[in-house]
Formats: C-alpha cells, sequence, structure tokens
C-alpha cells in the first residue's frame, strides 16, 4: 500500500467536505455573479468557524492563552491586510445584492490554504513531537483568512445597512 493512498484513505470524511466546499465557493467566483449578501457571508463566516473549531480542537494539548494569542494576532493580520486589494470590491446593486467581479484568486487561495492546512495535518501525523508547532502554524493560517474575509464582508455588509436605513427615512 502506497503512502499516498493509505494518507487520503485514513483522511476524515470532513476534510473532504471542507475541500469539496472550498472548491465551489472559490469556482464560483471564477465567473461575474449577482449575490444576495447572506450568501457572501458564507465564506467569512465558515472560515470564522473553521479557525475557531481549530482553535478548540488544540484546546487540550496546548495553553489557552497560547492559542488565544496566536488566533487573535493572526485575525488581526488578516482583518488588517483588508486594505490590500487585489480584486475590485462588490457593487452594490440594489437592496442587498451585489455584483462581483471574476477572479481566479480565491480559488488559487482557498486550495492554497486547504493543501497547506492538510500538508501540516499529514505532517503532525508523521512526526507527533511537532504537532503541537503545526497546528499552531494551521490554526495562524486559519485565523488570517478569517480575518481578511470578514475583512472584505464588512464595507459591503455597511453599505447595505446604511442603504436599508436610508430607503427607511424616505
Amino acid at each position: 500500500m502506497s503512502i499516498v493512498r493509505v494518507i487520503v484513505t485514513h483522511t476524515p470524511i470532513y476534510v473532504w467536505v471542507v475541500f469539496v466546499l472550498l472548491l465551489v465557493m472559490g469556482v464560483r467566483r471564477l465567473s461575474p455573479r449577482r449575490t444576495h449578501l447572506a450568501m457572501a457571508a458564507l465564506a467569512p463566516v465558515g472560515f470564522f468557524v473553521w479557525s475557531l473549531a481549530t482553535a478548540a480542537s488544540m484546546f487540550l494539548h496546548l495553553n489557552a492563552w497560547t492559542l488565544v494569542a496566536f488566533w487573535g494576532i493572526a485575525f488581526a493580520a488578516g482583518a488588517g491586510s483588508g486594505r490590500i486589494r487585489t480584486v475590485p470590491r462588490p457593487t452594490h446593486v440594489g437592496d442587498w445584492i451585489f455584483a462581483y467581479s471574476a477572479t481566479w484568486q480565491p480559488l488559487a487561495f482557498y486550495m492554497l490554504l486547504f493543501f497547506a492546512r492538510y500538508g501540516l495535518g499529514i505532517w503532525g501525523g508523521f512526526v507527533p513531537s511537532m504537532a503541537n508547532t503545526l497546528g499552531l502554524v494551521g490554526l495562524s493560517l486559519s485565523a488570517l483568512t478569517a480575518g481578511r474575509t470578514m475583512a472584505d464582508f464588512i464595507p459591503p455588509l455597511a453599505q447595505a445597512l446604511a442603504s436599508s436605513k436610508a430607503r427607511k427615512v424616505c
């Protein structure tokens, strides 16, 4: 039995579910689309939950303050990177609908994130003495992504809220 086959067959089902979800989210961004802001919230909320689930899974193995520090610093760094624009911000179409331009970058980033996290998990399995350190790196990657996707989501949310509030006043 080859090592690749052992790795693939011993990978938990939820890992493949995460892979498919990231693939679908990335492929959706390959073409221009209009979407309700609630659908656009799936990525930031999903990455936020994934980062918290990663921290929770490590809670028994590491000091809680270490987890909070790594998560917080990485989340803040991701949120701070929201000012760096590599794709145009979505355009407010009306109500809670936004138009997103086509881009390959989210798909590439989601796949890079998945395979980095997957590779760190495999490495930790083969070298248990490194598992906690590799877990912190994975936690940092997840929290960084959660912060970045939140930073990308907040401006359209604020715009939709302001538009909704303005309509109610009129």
